[in-house]
């Protein structure tokens, strides 16, 4: 592993985690 990706896969996890966050919020919201 490169220094450099770390960083980039960090990103993913933080923006995919993000992105489930957002629906679960959007669902308990509309329910």
């Amino acid at each position: 592993m490169k220094i450099v990706e770390i960083p980039v896969s960090a990103a993913c996890i933080a923006f995919i985690y993000k992105k489930i966050v957002m629906q679960e919020t959007l669902l308990g919201y509309l329910i």
